[in-house]
């Protein structure tokens, strides 16, 4: 299972210019039975932007099957782990130590609940998800051909 973040999905509503390479790989998904795992966390972020009467019908409307990620006791152990493990190191400069919090919890979801990678447009998240060795690719960085392997 790999893990979308708030920006991958803004980028399917927003039809944004790097919307290519989000279906590509949903493409590439689809064709290989994946799922995509959804924090909770991330549900509340991306349903902020939404219509009320719209919110069920877009991760329905995915072509690959979604799976909703609660935070639970075992996130909160995880993420209790990666925040003892940065706790050493300063917060990297202009990134408030509120805003890693939340990324983290957002992090220590997927790694709870055994996901192997995050997808986000977010460098500061995708540098943040590195340091506490969890794997994360910027959408930019997506293929816009669904023929090499980037899941």
């Amino acid at each position: 299972m790999i893990v979308f973040d708030t920006s991958v999905l803004l980028i399917l509503i927003n039809n944004e210019p790097l919307l290519p390479r989000v279906q590509a790989l949903l493409q590439q998904l689809e064709q290989s039975a994946s799922v995509i795992g959804v924090s909770t966390i991330v549900l509340s972020e991306f349903w902020v932007r939404v219509p009320a009467e719209d919110r069920a019908q877009l991760l329905a409307a995915l072509p690959v099957t979604v799976r909703l990620l609660p935070f639970d006791t075992g996130c909160a152990h995880t993420c209790a782990d990666m925040l003892h493990g940065l706790s050493t190191s300063a917060a990297p400069l202009g990134t408030s130590k509120t805003r890693i919090k939340k990324d983290l919890l957002i992090i220590a979801t997927a790694k709870a609940h055994q996901a192997t990678h995050i997808y986000t447009q977010d460098k500061g998240f995708c540098d943040l998800s590195n340091r506490v060795g969890f794997g994360c690719t910027l959408v930019e960085t997506i293929p816009l051909t669904a023929q090499s392997s980037f899941l």
